[in-house]
Parts: C-alpha cells; sequence; structure tokens
C-alpha cells in the first residue's frame, strides 16, 4: 500500500527544525496592508493524515506539502487514495496533523486558524469548518512563529462528515487565517487568509468513496439516483441498500437539479425492506415518493415491501394501487402492491398511506397517527400477536377519527382478527346494500339484511374499540362493552327494516367486566350523546355474537349489561299476556327521589310510545314495593315489547330492560300462583306452581334486597323440584325468589329466612 495514499492517525505532526527547512511560497493578502509588503508572509507547511481504505487494511501516514514541488507528496491536486476507493463505514480518512509557518515581520501573532471543508466534486462548496492551532514555537516580531493542531486534540473524521454521502469523487479542501496586530494600523487586530483572499480557494486534494452494497446496521441512507429507479441497485444509495436493521430515506423532489426519480419496487420475487422508511415532505407539489408494484401492458407486477420499524409519510407518497381485478378479496404479493408492518415490537405509522394489500406480522402496537387506507385486504398473519392501534402524535389510543383512522372504504376486507389481534380505535368501511342481502362492511363485525337496496350514497359503518359509552341517564357504573358501531346513511331512514348481527371479541378488555350471557344491545339516535336505551337482541356466547331483528334505525349502537341496575334498584319486572290483554309488574327494593314510572310500548322494539304514567309509592325508600299495569289497548297484535322509563324527581330518566309478548293467535288463560314453604324458612324450602300453566318452570332465581343475584338454578326439562338446596349459608333477612318460564315471563314470591 503506498504511503502517499492516506491521511493517518497515527502519524504525529512534522518537527520544527523540519518546518524551519521548508520555505514554501503562498499567495496571500494581507487586509489594510500593500500586497507587496506582506508577499509569502504565511505558509502552509505541512498537513499530515491517515488512512484505511477498509476495516481489512492497516491505517498507514502520509505528510503532505503545500510546495515546492520538489518535496514529495504535494498536498494540491493529489488522490488522498490513489485511486482506491475508501468504506466510509469500516475506512478511516482522518486529518490528524496539519502545521502553519508565519513569518511576523515585526508585526505581533495573536492567533492562527486551519479551515477546511467536504464536499462532493463538481458540487457548490459548503462554508469552512475551523480548528484553533495552537502556537508551537515563541512568539515574537523578528523571527518565524509555527503553529500546529494540538497534540491532544482528536482527529478529523473525513469520512464521518456529512457532506460524505454515496459512492464517488470528494474534495478536501484546506485553507488557514492568522489575526496580527497591525503596526501600521494603530495596533489594531488584522487578519489575513490564504491561500488566496482573491478566490476563496484553499489547497485541494481528492478521495473514492465506494457505496456499500448493504447499509450497515444502524445506519441510514438515502435515495440519490437520478435515472435508475432500481430499489436494489446500492449506486441508488447514499450508503447502500436499505435493509431491515437500517433506515432509509426518500427526499423531497424539488428543487434539486437534476431532480431524483422515485424509487420502483416491480419484482414480486424480490426481497424489499427496511428498518424506518422516512418520506419527509407533505407538500404535493415537492412531496418524495416510492411506487410499489407497476402494471405494464396489462400485467399486474406486485411487490412487497416489509417495514420493521416506523414509517413517516405525511405527503401520501407510497403509491400503492397495483391490484389484480379477478382476485378482490384474497391478498396476492404476487400481483398487488403490498405493505408489511413486520417488526417484533411497536411501530409507528404517521401520515397516510392507502395501500391494496396491508400485512400485520410479528408483536407490539401498530400504532397509527393519521390515515391508513386499505382497499382490498387487511389481514392479520396467522401467528401474530400484534394490534393495531389508532393513536394521537405522541402514540397515545385515541378514538378520534380526525386524528386516526383505518379505512377499508368501499372494497377492502380485514382479515384474520381475533381476541389476540385486532384493530383498536377507528375502523371505517363503506359499501352499497341489496335488499335482503347480508352485507358485512368488509368483517368490521356488523353484519346488516335490510329490506332495501341502498347503491347510492354507500352506508357508512364506523367501529370504535377500546373505548366504551357511559349511559348519562343512569350510575357511572352502567357502561358498554368496548365496542361500539355508528351507522349512517339511508338504512336509517323508513321504509327501512334491519336484521343486525353485532359481533363482538369475548376478551376481558373489551366487555369490560360485564358478564357474556347478560350481553344486550343499547342504541342511541342522538350521534353519540346518548341517552343509549335497551333495544335487546339474542346472545349467541359461543359465536360471540347478538343478533336483533326487525330494527327501523341503527343509528350508533353498543352492547351492555341488561341486568345493569337503574337509580332506582329494580329487582323484578314482567310482562304477561292475559287475555287479550298485557299485565306488567314490577318490584322495586330501593328508590332515591323517584318520581315514577312511564310504561312504554313498542311493536319494534326500536320506537317506543308512552301508555302511562306510575307514580312512586315512596321516592325514597328501602323496603320492597310492587307495582303493576294492565295494557287493555285494543287491536293488539304480532310481538308488543313493553318497558319502564324510570324518571327522577330532578328530571333524569333511566330504562329498564325489555320484555316481550306475543299477541299471535288464540288467547289463554294463564293463571299461576307460586308459592314458597316453609316462608319463613331455617335451611331451605321448596316452589309450587299451581293454576293454568300451559308454560315450564326454566330458572330460578334468588336476590337479596339490594337487587344481587346469591343464587340461581336451572331446571331439569323434565320439571324436577323447584328447589334451591340448602340455604344455610344466607344471612337472615328478606329475599326475593324468581322464577321464569318458557313463555318469557316470570312469577316472584317473597321469603324470609330466620
Amino acid at each position: 500500500m503506498s504511503t502517499s495514499s492516506f491521511f493517518t492517525r497515527q502519524a504525529g505532526l512534522v518537527s520544527a527544525s523540519r518546518l524551519g527547512r521548508i520555505c514554501l511560497p503562498v499567495l496571500l493578502l494581507l487586509l489594510g496592508m500593500a500586497p507587496g509588503a506582506w508577499a509569502q508572509r504565511t505558509s502552509l507547511e505541512a498537513v499530515t493524515i491517515t488512512a484505511a481504505v477498509d476495516g481489512n487494511s492497516t491505517p498507514a501516514a502520509t505528510t503532505y506539502y503545500s510546495k515546492p514541488a520538489s518535496q514529495t507528496p504535494i498536498y494540491q491536486g493529489a488522490n488522498l487514495g490513489g485511486g482506491a476507493q475508501f468504506d466510509r463505514n469500516t475506512g478511516s480518512l482522518n486529518l490528524t496533523g496539519a502545521s502553519l509557518n508565519v513569518n511576523p515581520l515585526g508585526a505581533p501573532i495573536v492567533s492562527a486558524f486551519l479551515d477546511y471543508r467536504i464536499y462532493k466534486s463538481g458540487t457548490t462548496p459548503p462554508g469552512y469548518s475551523r480548528v484553533s492551532l495552537d502556537r508551537t514555537s515563541a512568539n515574537n516580531t523578528t523571527n518565524p512563529v509555527t503553529f500546529a493542531l494540538p497534540s491532544n486534540a482528536p482527529p478529523i473524521d473525513v469520512l464521518a462528515q456529512a457532506a460524505v454521502f454515496g459512492g464517488g469523487t470528494f474534495s478536501l479542501e484546506i485553507s488557514w487565517e492568522v489575526n496580527y496586530n497591525d503596526p501600521d494600523n494603530g495596533g489594531l487586530l488584522t487578519k489575513l487568509t490564504s491561500p488566496s483572499n482573491n478566490t476563496g480557494a484553499g489547497y485541494v486534494a481528492t478521495f473514492q468513496v465506494q457505496t456499500p452494497a448493504v447499509a450497515p446496521p444502524g445506519s441510514t441512507t438515502t435515495w440519490i439516483s437520478n435515472s435508475d429507479t432500481n430499489w436494489l441497485n446500492p449506486a441508488n444509495w447514499s450508503n447502500g441498500v436499505p435493509s431491515s436493521q437500517s433506515d432509509a430515506v426518500i427526499p423531497d423532489k424539488a428543487p434539486t437539479t437534476p431532480s431524483t426519480v422515485a424509487p420502483l419496487l416491480n419484482d414480486p420475487a424480490a426481497m424489499y425492506e427496511v428498518r424506518n422508511l422516512n418520506m419527509p415532505n407533505g407538500d404535493f407539489t415537492v412531496r418524495s415518493l416510492l411506487r410499489l408494484g407497476q402494471s405494464t401492458g396489462g400485467t399486474n407486477l406486485g411487490a412487497t415491501l416489509r417495514v420493521y420499524g416506523n414509517l413517516f409519510c405525511p405527503g401520501a407518497g407510497l403509491l400503492a394501487a397495483v391490484v389484480d381485478p379477478n382476485n378482490v378479496g384474497t391478498p396476492n404479493p404476487q400481483t398487488n402492491s403490498t405493505l408489511v408492518f413486520a417488526g417484533s415490537s411497536d411501530q409507528f405509522l404517521q401520515g397516510t398511506v392507502t395501500c391494496v394489500d396491508v400485512r400485520i406480522e410479528g408483536g407490539g402496537n401498530k400504532k397509527v397517527n393519521g390515515n391508513l387506507n386499505v382497499t382490498n385486504t387487511l389481514k392479520f398473519e396467522t401467528g401474530t400477536t400484534a394490534n393495531i392501534v389508532t393513536t394521537d402524535a405522541n402514540g397515545n389510543y385515541v378514538a378520534d377519527q380526525g386524528l386516526a383512522q383505518i379505512n377499508l372504504r368501499d372494497s377492502g376486507t380485514l382479515l384474520g382478527e381475533n381476541n389476540i389481534s385486532s384493530v383498536i380505535g377507528t375502523l371505517i368501511a363503506d359499501r352499497s346494500l341489496v335488499a335482503n342481502v347480508t352485507q358485512t362492511f368488509g368483517n368490521v363485525g356488523l353484519d346488516i339484511t335490510t329490506n332495501q337496496t341502498i347503491t347510492s350514497p354507500n352506508v357508512i359503518v364506523t367501529r370504535t374499540t377500546g373505548a366504551n359509552f357511559t349511559n348519562n341517564n343512569t350510575p357511572t357504573t352502567t357502561v358498554g362493552i368496548k365496542r361500539i358501531f355508528g351507522v349512517s346513511g339511508t338504512v336509517n331512514n323508513s321504509p327501512s327494516v334491519s336484521t343486525i348481527v353485532f359481533r363482538y371479541l369475548d376478551t376481558p378488555a373489551e366487555l369490560n367486566g360485564i358478564q357474556e350471557q347478560n350481553l344486550t344491545l343499547f342504541r342511541t339516535t342522538n350521534g353519540n350523546a346518548g341517552p343509549f336505551v335497551p333495544i335487546g337482541g339474542v346472545v349467541d356466547t359461543d359465536a360471540n355474537t347478538i343478533t336483533r331483528t326487525n330494527l327501523t334505525a341503527i343509528n350508533t349502537i353498543t352492547a351492555g349489561d341488561r341486568t345493569a341496575p337503574l337509580p332506582v334498584t329494580l329487582v323484578a319486572f314482567n310482562a304477561v299476556r292475559v287475555g287479550n290483554n298485557a299485565q306488567l309488574t314490577w318490584t322495586t327494593a330501593t328508590e332515591t327521589n323517584n318520581k315514577g314510572f312511564a310504561v312504554q310500548v313498542s311493536t319494534d322494539g326500536a320506537v317506543f310510545r308512552t301508555l302511562a304514567f306510575v307514580d312512586s309509592q315512596n321516592p325514597n325508600g328501602t323496603s320492597l314495593r310492587t307495582y303493576n299495569y294492565t295494557d287493555t289497548e285494543a287491536g293488539k297484535n304480532g310481538t308488543r315489547y313493553y318497558r319502564l322509563q324510570q324518571t327522577d324527581l330532578d328530571g333524569k330518566t333511566a330504562y329498564s330492560p325489555t320484555r316481550t309478548v306475543s299477541f299471535s293467535g288464540a288467547a289463554t288463560a294463564t293463571t299461576l300462583t307460586l308459592t314458597a314453604a316453609p316462608n319463613p324458612f331455617t335451611n331451605e324450602f321448596s316452589l309450587s306452581l299451581d293454576g293454568n300453566m300451559g308454560v315450564t318452570p326454566t330458572l330460578i332465581t334468588l336476590t337479596d334486597m339490594a337487587g344481587r343475584t346469591v343464587r340461581q338454578q336451572r331446571v331439569p326439562a323434565d320439571g324436577g323440584s323447584l328447589s334451591l338446596g340448602d340455604l344455610s349459608s344466607l344471612g337472615n333477612g328478606l329475599y326475593l325468589v324468581r322464577v321464569s318460564l318458557s313463555d318469557g315471563s316470570t312469577k316472584t314470591v317473597r321469603v324470609q329466612k330466620q
């Protein structure tokens, strides 16, 4: 290896005696003095450097001189690598020593500085960086004064400079400045800059840098190509092709000359990957672009980009719309633009990304602050433990559509969501509806079958998970599960009648402390403001669904606890058919500021009207009170839905669960009496039902006076014994026994334990 090729870290400064023997003419300009008086007053004596082309080479020292030509090597015009290329990630190119000789000519020297700058050859040089030099000889006004880099100063790492990007030829330019007290100008501080104050140019040497094939782990590489679009070509990057362990920057397109071209990923078999991807500019006119997939001659060339870290894309510059129109609803990396969030820990998407197929792998939370639009499939890969979470700019969960959303638009489908991996936050889909055909809205979790064809505008479903509503008209403990659907569009208007299937995840986080078997649907027609009123529904705990038929409007719905207490502790509410009428009975255990109850009826379970108002027997009390009302309206047919609207003295309202009575078919007399014996009891009692049966008992429930269930027993299909068994462990006091019947009605009796 030629010693003329390198800077060296180990080499010391050129000795003072050597400097004294070297007298190199340098063009200078003295401010405030005639040029001739100060000719050759300063000279750059030597530059000491160390270099190693790569990590396998030994650093070698070379000392360069500015002039005369008889002393070699000469710095001006030198090739510091002798034609070899430096590996900027493993090689070294360090400026470790420089010396300057100043002829004082009767003027005291105050300070001296070395200036240097590094730039790619052929580009406009930047400003100089400066290093202060130490005086290495006595300061006087007659003999030459020498300056040098401080002996304890760290080397100047040339390859680590920000200007050294990509491969090619770079320049290292050196100049200097000397300050002295000018005796001809009253001793004022005067500046000398060299080699030439007229041109501003210093001594220039060049060096060659190679681009690594792959960006080293932990490094950043920048797209620099202005012609070739191949992502996998190292020459198109400042620091090699990005990998799963290195970051990439796709810079703005303007106003560089020539402007960079957008990288193109168009090989379905290629491995395109990156750790953090930064596409910085949100200005549409200059935004950075990246093309994922290509359509040529009727052939779709899909491509897959795997991101292991964060993706910053405020300008929506990821162009990923290549799709096979004959294979909608199925992920296909061969023909579709595919984006994979593959990191094993949290990842962050900021900005707007629209892509045909998005795949979720690895673990952690894939945090979205902005818009992730998926036009074909959003798939949780088998085995992943990752969630997608909508967040604010700081990565904190939000359920705010204006800040963050995942949107399946009118064609995207959600695949693979389960109890371990799901979308948490705001998920949106819009679809047209065909009469009597179930629409799943891309598997967002709400299926709608309506009696109308709705083609324009589409019905929009907005799903919010991870947040729940609290019914403002019930105690704060009355809350819904952490899943809400908002439905907008003609499906909420007459004459639409719909059946909905509300799908949920039976995880503790989503159920929010509610027993799954107690789930029922609640709805509000007032945006998200409430009040939420129960609308019933059939729960299937195996399928994790709640089905509700005959809805004339959906609006905003969630699921809550059908047994949630009202401000009045309601321990029983029954509605049974008696002839052509409906007999309603209810029992309270405690009442606080209770004005009374509006008895309400509906023919569809959604729109209710008030039949009558029943005043409270005692607005404040803690003893059992029983109420009743008979619906004697004429012309009843089909199914009627009944509920109570409880009203406080201050005007606040709350609602009971809904009860149904069928008026299909001829009326039959169902007169039953429930008795308990012995009553009072000590350890146990038995129950008997007397009268015109026509129904069978199905469930026995025992509650205390606070409305809490203390014992429950299903009745065998053959009728069996109506008994709750040994109750000796219960405390003494009053209890309420409720027997549920096969027609949906109940019978109650009060018992006392002593």
